[in-house]
């Protein structure tokens, strides 16, 4: 009964079926020609069988698995396909922020978007420094900590992305998360994610009365930056190159605070 049930799947479910043989549309399994049924009953499928108990990091890695063929899906994609109905809507709320789309411009092709802000919500929430998971795995976590929040904690993750992405646009404009020099040009760079990632969060983190007098003395604040990836190499390599490691997320972070604490100690 099960096999039979199979191949009528197959085969009310195949577009192709209908859209190239013109002649058996219409047709449910049992009305087939014979040729077809046979081709239907030799056809070898491949099932993944999970059982009620399955840790979600091995249905995550099973489904990674079947994903890797035709257009392969990236890794927010599949963390997309995988959460829960709410967490979708919750990232897609999230990025729906105008100053973030001031900043960032669109990003909303292949989610680019919605794993900035997943990245954001990871290194403010969760220890980066402390986890032995590589990137994809630590954003993964985040998403599971999402899942398992309260409304009121998720209102809270939502309302620090908000500010700090407010925050970042007053003061750096357009040019916000762009690893580049020239604060005259016009033209406007590729976003860099460590950028975005250590200048949300450390925006984040400051009381409202600190980040008022940072907006005040943006220009002094966004010049510090430009001299940091102008003659800092440490701090260009910690946002360009490897930037995964542990000593180039310190790195940036120490770096950003300390430009901060002296616009805001001047």
């Amino acid at each position: 009964m099960l096999p039979l049930l199979i191949q009528k799947i197959l085969f009310l479910t195949s577009g192709m079926s209908v859209e190239y043989l013109k002649k058996i549309q219409g047709y449910d399994y049992d009305s087939l020609p014979r040729t077809y049924k046979r081709r239907i009953d030799e056809c070898q499928l491949t099932l993944f069988l999970i059982q009620p108990g399955t840790p979600d990091t091995v249905k995550y890695s099973i489904f990674k698995r079947i994903n890797t063929g035709g257009v392969v899906l990236n890794d927010q994609e599949i963390r997309n396909a995988m959460t829960k109905p709410e967490i979708r809507i919750f990232l897609e709320e999230l990025v729906d922020n105008p100053y973030l789309k001031k900043a960032i411009g669109d990003q909303s092709r292949r989610m680019v978007d919605q794993e900035m802000a997943l990245r954001f919500l990871a290194f403010r929430f969760l220890d980066y420094e402390k986890s032995k998971k590589n990137i994809s795995t630590f954003l993964d976590e985040m998403i599971y900590t999402l899942e398992k929040a309260s409304q009121t904690e998720l209102e809270n993750y939502k309302y620090a992305f908000k500010i700090a992405v407010n925050r970042c646009w007053l003061i750096f404009g357009d040019k916000a998360f762009e690893k580049g020099t020239n604060l005259k040009s016009s033209r406007r760079k590729r976003k860099n994610t460590p950028l975005f990632e250590v200048w949300t969060n450390a925006m984040s983190k400051l009381s409202e009365s600190e980040a008022e007098r940072l907006i005040q003395s943006k220009n002094k604040l966004v010049q510090k930056h430009v001299n940091l990836m102008a003659y800092d190499n440490d701090y260009f390599r910690s946002i360009t190159y490897s930037t995964q490691k542990k000593d180039h997320f310190r790195i940036r972070k120490g770096k950003v605070d300390q430009i901060i604490k002296e616009v805001l100690n001047a």
